[in-house]
C-alpha cells in the first residue's frame, strides 16, 4: 500500500509539475507558481530530489516573472543547493541567471554579471545546451547598456536571436533585430533609441 501511494504521489507530482510548466510558458506565472509549490510539496513527501529541482527550478521563474525577487532568490538558493547535489548543469546554470536577475534588480551589477556570465557558460558546455540564455542576457544588456558599452550590449542581444534559442516574444524580438542590423550601419542613435525601447518592454513582458 505504501508502495502504491507513492507510486501515486509521484505521478501526481509529475502530473501537477508538467502542468505548471505549460503555465508559465503560456505566461499564467501566478497559476505556475502554485503549480510548482505543489509539485514540490508531493516530491518532498515521496523524496523524489530529481523532481524537488525541477520544481524549485521553475518556482523560482515563476516567481522572477511575477516580479517577486524575494521568493525568487529563496527558491533559486535552494535550486541551486538541490541541483548543485544532483550535479545537474542546467538547473544549476538556471539558478545562476536567476539569482543574477535578482542581484541586478537590487544594482549589484558586478555581481548579477559574474552570475549571469557563469550561467551562460554552463549552459554553453553542455553537449546539448540549454535554450533559455535569455534569463542570463536580459540583464546582461542592460547593464552594458547603463555603462554605454553598445558593442557590448549588441553582442549580447544577438544571443537573444540565436535560432537554437526560445523564441522571444514578437514584438519584443522584432526591437532587438532592429537594434542589431542599425548597429551594423552605424546608426548609434537610433540604437541607443531602440536598446531603450527594448528594456522597458523586456521589463512590461517579464523578461527583465
Amino acid at each position: 500500500m505504501a508502495s502504491e501511494e507513492a507510486d501515486d504521489l509521484a505521478e501526481a507530482g509529475h502530473v501537477i509539475f508538467a502542468c505548471g510548466l505549460i503555465q508559465t510558458f503560456h505566461g499564467d506565472f501566478e497559476e505556475a507558481a502554485q503549480a510548482c509549490a505543489k509539485a514540490l510539496e508531493l516530491s518532498e513527501r515521496i523524496g523524489d530530489l530529481v523532481l524537488q529541482a525541477r520544481c524549485v527550478t521553475y518556482l523560482a521563474v515563476a516567481y522572477r516573472r511575477m516580479n517577486d525577487c524575494a521568493n525568487c532568490n529563496l527558491a533559486a538558493e535552494r535550486a541551486f543547493e538541490i541541483s548543485t547535489g544532483l550535479a545537474m548543469v542546467e538547473y544549476i546554470a538556471m539558478a545562476k541567471a536567476n539569482l543574477g536577475w535578482v542581484a541586478w534588480r537590487q544594482n549589484d551589477h558586478a555581481k548579477a554579471e559574474k552570475l549571469a556570465s557563469e550561467a551562460l557558460n554552463l549552459w554553453h558546455g553542455m553537449e546539448d545546451p540549454y535554450s533559455f540564455d535569455w534569463m542570463a542576457l536580459w540583464p546582461l544588456v542592460a547593464i552594458a547598456f547603463a555603462r554605454k558599452d553598445f558593442s557590448r550590449a549588441v553582442e549580447y542581444a544577438r544571443g537573444l536571436l540565436d535560432e537554437n534559442q526560445h523564441p522571444l516574444a514578437e514584438n519584443l524580438r522584432a526591437i532587438v533585430r532592429r537594434t542589431c542590423e542599425e548597429w551594423k550601419t552605424g546608426a548609434e542613435e537610433s540604437e541607443i533609441a531602440n536598446f531603450a525601447d527594448a528594456i522597458h518592454v523586456a521589463r512590461q513582458l517579464a523578461y527583465l
